[in-house]
């Protein structure tokens, strides 16, 4: 990504890259925009005004830039605001639509229930009860489980907007889904390093299931799609990992997001990238709440060496030995 087109935070790396002690968290963080390359320049121009001329100060003052002034602005779109996310927007990221994903893939997400069920009238106990009976037995759904998921999913998607979804797909994870605990599992194949509980405490989750078919009908979008992620359609992530433009052999893999997997691995050759993609707007109904876990442990990767060895792996996948970038490149 060339970042002399956001002269600020291109400030920022070059004053941060030569402290010896940079913290693995920041680092990626740098490394993920340097190494970008998606991101077209009618958007990187965006992105540059929006971030502004102003050096920033540090990594915290990037993170509020990022959040407030681009993300705020550009991609948490209001249902009523008539615009659609710039990950949507042909004009700005046409060239990382999934166009030809399979109706038929299912599709599976994590889900924060203190988000689900912030400022709900439904409390936690009892949305994990209904889950539970909900999910019992296979077939059709009790009418008490049904009134009250259908409860919680009204009033979340009423506070929803149109953020970018990020996902997987059942292929990717079923393995992992039959474990007891498919939580953790889960948290760590998909690098959900912002799912974190301190020693001693939890994370309850929500697992969602749905199709590619029915995010494609989902009316509420305005329009409907399926991309490759880039560092600009989510937060600033260091468990994030850009995926290469197309480049290489006829073969290699581009047509998905890799995301880091944050499991433990003792070597390059254990280490497998787990399989993200971002998806438009979904409302939630009942029968889309398939599981509630608790994610119970910190997770224990050395951020620094699996992404090393996730670099590896996406050269070899993508057959593009020269995808790095190096901080003093920048």
């Amino acid at each position: 990504m060339e970042l002399a087109n956001v002269m600020s935070l291109q400030s920022l790396i070059r004053t941060r890259r030569a402290d010896h002690a940079l913290p693995p968290t920041e680092r990626a963080v740098y490394e993920n925009f340097a190494t970008e390359e998606r991101v077209i320049d009618d958007r990187l121009k965006r992105y540059g005004r929006a971030l502004g001329n102003t050096p920033l100060p540090n990594l915290d003052a990037f993170w509020k830039h990022h959040r407030t002034r681009y993300l705020d602005e550009h991609q948490f779109v209001e249902k009523d605001d008539g615009a659609v996310p710039d990950t949507f927007d042909a004009a700005l990221n046409g060239s990382n639509f999934w166009a030809d994903i399979d109706d038929n893939v299912v599709l599976y997400r994590l889900e924060q229930v203190s988000w689900a069920l912030k400022g709900s009238s439904v409390e936690q106990a009892e949305l994990e009860h209904k889950v539970r009976e909900a999910t019992a037995k296979p077939g059709a759904m009790p009418d008490t489980a049904r009134t009250l998921l259908q409860r919680v999913a009204d009033e979340w998607n009423e506070r929803r907007n149109l953020y970018p979804s990020f996902a997987t797909t059942f292929d990717e994870v079923a393995d992992l889904l039959a474990e007891p605990d498919w939580a953790n599992r889960l948290r760590d194949h998909l690098g959900l390093g912002h799912l974190n509980p301190a020693p001693g405490l939890t994370e309850v989750v929500l697992l969602m299931r749905y199709t590619v078919k029915e995010v494609r009908a989902a009316r509420a979008a305005r329009t409907q799609g399926f991309c490759i992620p880039t560092v600009l359609d989510g937060t600033l992530n260091p468990c994030f990992f850009p995926t290469p433009a197309r480049a290489g052999t006829e073969g290699a893999v581009y047509e998905q997001g890799r995301a880091v997997n944050l499991a433990p691995a003792r070597s390059e050759s254990d280490y497998r990238m787990g399989l993200e993609l971002i998806h438009s707007y979904l409302d939630y109904r009942p029968e889309h709440i398939v599981r509630c876990g608790q994610i119970s442990r910190p997770y224990h990767a050395d951020l620094a060496q699996v992404r090393r060895w996730h670099l590896s792996w996406l050269q070899l996948n993508c057959d593009r030995e020269d995808f790095a970038c190096e901080l003093n490149h920048v």
